[in-house]
């Protein structure tokens, strides 16, 4: 730790991005849910997230009355997770409205989140 009268700055961060497939419920050829046009042997939507992760703490800790430790910091994270779906269609669109989509975007969540914090601590001698 440091002396009586001083600080020290601390900083760090990360962030991440991922992106993924998973195959949804596979809908057969003369099922409700498909176009035999579009689609004759049936399909296998897929669901292709997109995730984006970052979040970063600065702070600043230091020493007061001589046994008192203080701590101040702040931390900002941030989730972004977007929703696609592929290879798969919208019946209610029927088979020939042009182009066929086959690809959606079908929403995101986000998440924000700003946190401070004080810790004020000191040693206590209890004789143990």
């Amino acid at each position: 730790m440091n002396d009586e009268g001083t600080a020290n700055f601390y900083l760090f961060g990360g962030a991440s991005r991922r992106d993924g497939v998973h195959g949804g419920n596979y809908r057969r050829a003369l099922q409700a849910q498909n176009w035999p046009q579009i689609y004759p042997l049936g399909f296998l939507p897929l669901i292709e997230p997109k995730i984006v992760d970052y979040s970063g703490t600065l702070g600043l800790r230091g020493v007061m009355g001589g046994s008192w430790f203080w701590d101040l910091s702040a931390q900002y994270g941030h989730d972004r997770f977007d929703f696609n779906v592929t290879h798969s269609l919208n019946t209610s669109l029927g088979p020939d409205i042009p182009p066929n989509q086959k690809s959606f975007y079908a929403g995101a969540l986000e998440f924000n989140q700003l946190v401070t914090n004080l810790d004020v601590t000191r040693e206590l001698d209890v004789g143990l």
